[in-house]
């Protein structure tokens, strides 16, 4: 089986339930090995000196958290802890230049100072650390390093300065009651994974001159609100709002971005309105699916829609090919998974049952014929008044096709909505029913309602 089919069965599951998702708050620490150096204690703190500088690389009550699988929460281990940390600006004379990598991991404080004279701080140098609420960054900070403060689950608010030139790699992981955060404004790619998981997160923070949304940047940020992607970014990584579960509704990619990752908006099911760039070449892999989408239209700069672009997507009543040249990926099986409702459906129709629009003798047009899918073309002249199905006759099959619609079992495209609505609202209803039953028996001359 195809390996992109094999891996949208997998994340579908993942995604309904039928996979435990598990957030560990150690994701993607990857400590560098400790120097040569020797190692000294200076009160609870372990240090090692290089070039005349101190680097902070343990604390002697780390781990005092442990992470339960089981209960998604911190469990404390059954030794006493301090409610506040103050690190030494000095060690044996030297300054204190760096917090390395893991050295408070899974610590229980709930606060720490950090002095002043600190210029990094490493990779998952507090990741884990439960009850830490605030940060205060040190002004000589330049450097934070990957997932430096993943699963710290009670910051709610934090803000990194504008001296701090460089970002690592899911720095607020699994930062799950994090509702706002601000990063500097000279930052031109937001880091893959940054705010990852941060579910309570309620906006997104792009920089003046940001460019590049990383890969997951705010991937499974659940409440994150309707926002403006800005002019400034060319590049959206793949997975960079997936998830994104409750709030999200609408997105207007501008026209500046001209690179797309693979499941870009994937499982934001209360995402219905998608407005895409003119420009947009590609719909990559799985890049809306899962989501509320309705309708949607694909400018004609597009020349391939991927696997799985719009699987899942229950919802999708209409969507608009308007390139005729455009290809459209078929799995190896034969089947239309691009537009599905369901990985395992044994039928076409079980996979979309909305109308592809499109040209005439169109790949939109090849593609809908191929898996039984209703097609409308594009430059087709307007229908008769209650000829809905173009048969050039008004008849009981033209009331049948309105009632079945009226139920909800049938879809009808723009021109056939036009075509029954006597009354001008703009949905077809028992109102029209009746005036067109009404015609046809003759007991009216006409089909106003």
């Amino acid at each position: 089986m195809n390996k992109k089919i094999i891996s949208f069965v997998l994340v579908s599951a993942l995604l309904s339930g039928t996979v435990p998702a598990v957030y560990h708050p150690d994701f993607a620490v990857h400590a560098e090995e400790v120097t040569e150096a020797e190692t000294k204690n200076y009160n609870d703190f372990a240090y090692q000196i290089s070039d005349n500088q101190v680097i902070i690389i343990g604390y002697a009550k780390s781990n005092l958290l442990y992470w339960s699988n089981t209960k998604s929460e911190y469990i404390y281990r059954d030794k006493e802890f301090d409610e506040a940390v103050i690190i030494p600006e000095e060690i044996e004379g030297l300054p204190v230049t760096a917090v390395g990598d893991r050295a408070f991991l899974r610590s229980a404080f709930g606060t720490v100072q950090i002095p002043d004279s600190v210029e990094r701080i490493g990779d998952g140098a507090f990741t884990g650390c439960g009850n830490l609420t605030e940060i205060q960054f040190p002004s000589a900070l330049t450097s934070i390093g990957n997932s430096a403060f993943s699963g710290c689950l009670s910051l709610t608010e934090v803000r990194i300065p504008d001296f701090v030139t460089e970002l690592g790699d899911s720095i607020f992981y699994n930062c799950r009651n994090l509702k706002k955060a601000v990063l500097p404004s000279q930052t031109e790619k937001i880091p893959d994974g940054t705010f990852n998981a941060c579910y309570a997160l309620e906006y997104p923070d792009f920089p003046n001159n940001v460019k590049i949304i990383g890969h997951g940047a705010f991937e499974s940020c659940w409440n994150l609100q309707n926002f403006a992607i800005p002019s400034s970014v060319v590049s959206i990584e793949s997975s960079a709002f997936a998830g994104c579960r409750k709030n999200l509704t609408e997105i207007t990619i501008p026209e500046t971005v001209t690179e797309f990752g693979e499941d870009v908006f994937g499982n934001c099911p209360n995402l219905k309105t998608v407005t895409l760039p003119e420009n947009m070449t590609k719909i990559p892999f799985a890049m809306f699916n899962s989501t509320g989408i309705e309708k949607i239209i694909i400018p004609e700069s597009v020349q391939n829609i991927d696997y799985f672009a719009f699987a899942l997507c229950k919802n999708l009543k209409g969507i608009t090919i308007l390139n005729p040249d455009c290809e459209i990926a078929v799995s190896s099986t034969g089947m239309g998974f691009t537009l599905s409702t369901g990985a395992n459906a044994e039928t076409a129709k079980e996979y979309f049952n909305g109308i592809i629009y499109g040209y005439e003798n169109s790949t939109a047009q090849e593609y809908a014929e191929q898996f039984g899918f209703k097609f409308e073309a594009l430059d087709a002249p307007p229908l008769d008044a209650g000829d809905i199905d173009g048969s050039q006759n008004i008849d009981i099959l033209d009331v049948i096709t309105l009632n079945k619609a009226i139920l909800g079992k049938e879809i009808l495209s723009e021109r056939e909505v036009a075509a029954i609505d006597f009354n001008r609202n703009g949905v077809p209803d028992s109102e029209e029913s009746l005036t067109l039953m009404k015609y046809i028996v003759g007991l009216t001359e006409s089909l106003t309602a």
